[in-house]
C-alpha cells in the first residue's frame, strides 16, 4: 500500500514519523513522499572486509555539513563516491517500512544515488 501526502502528514505529527522536514514538505509535499535533503557528507577511507562471521567497516571522513543560514556546496567530480546523512531524522513504526528514491533530477544531472529500505521500526542514531 503506498500512503498519499495527506496520510504522511498525520503520521508525521502523531509518530514524528519524520522529524525536522523542511516548511515546504509540511506544507506542501508532493506525491507520496518527502524531499529529503542533504545534511552531512562523507568520504570513506581505508578497506573494508565483509566475511562469513566478521565484517569491517571503513572509516569515513566528514567532508561538508550543512550549516543553518549559511549557503554551503559541494563538487561532485566523476567517480566521486560519498556516503550521506540527511537533515531529516526518521521514526519508522514497526507496521511501515519506506522506500528511498531519489528525485529524477538527480538521474538528469548526472548523479547516481543508491539507496535502500528502511525498515520497520528503524530510527536514525547518532543524531
Amino acid at each position: 500500500m503506498i500512503l498519499g501526502p495527506k496520510k504522511l502528514l498525520q503520521l508525521v505529527k502523531k509518530k514524528k514519523l519524520v522529524e525536522g522536514l523542511s516548511d515546504r514538505e509540511l506544507t506542501n509535499p508532493e506525491g507520496a513522499g518527502f524531499d529529503l535533503r542533504l545534511g552531512e557528507v562523507y568520504k570513506i577511507k581505508g578497506k573494508s572486509f565483509l566475511g562469513v562471521t566478521e565484517r569491517h567497516t571503513p572509516e569515513v571522513v566528514l567532508v561538508k555539513k550543512y550549516q543553518e543560514d549559511k549557503t554551503t556546496s559541494i563538487k561532485i567530480k566523476p567517480g566521486d563516491f560519498f556516503l550521506v546523512k540527511t537533515i531529516e531524522t526518521v521514526n519508522m513504526p514497526q507496521d511501515l517500512t519506506a522506500s528511498i528514491t531519489p528525485r529524477s533530477t538527480t538521474y538528469r544531472s548526472g548523479l547516481f544515488i543508491r539507496t535502500g529500505n528502511v525498515p520497520p521500526g528503524y530510527q536514525t542514531k547518532d543524531r
